[in-house]
């Protein structure tokens, strides 16, 4: 006598499941990304304005 697997064991062999989520791509700038701030997104943000960083790069 064959035994026939359950159709949900079956769903879970082939890989059906939740899909993968993607990565967001980083916004902040590369200091603030460092120093784990928070970054204002402009072009010279605040952040690296207070501590006077000319390093601000996107």
């Amino acid at each position: 006598m064959t035994e026939q697997l359950p159709s949900v064991a079956r769903a879970d062999a082939d890989g059906d499941g939740p899909p993968k989520r993607t990565r967001r791509p980083a916004l902040s700038c590369i200091e603030c990304r460092m120093h784990k701030v928070k970054c204002d997104l402009t072009e010279l943000c605040g952040a690296c304005i207070r501590v006077e960083s000319e390093k601000c790069q996107w």
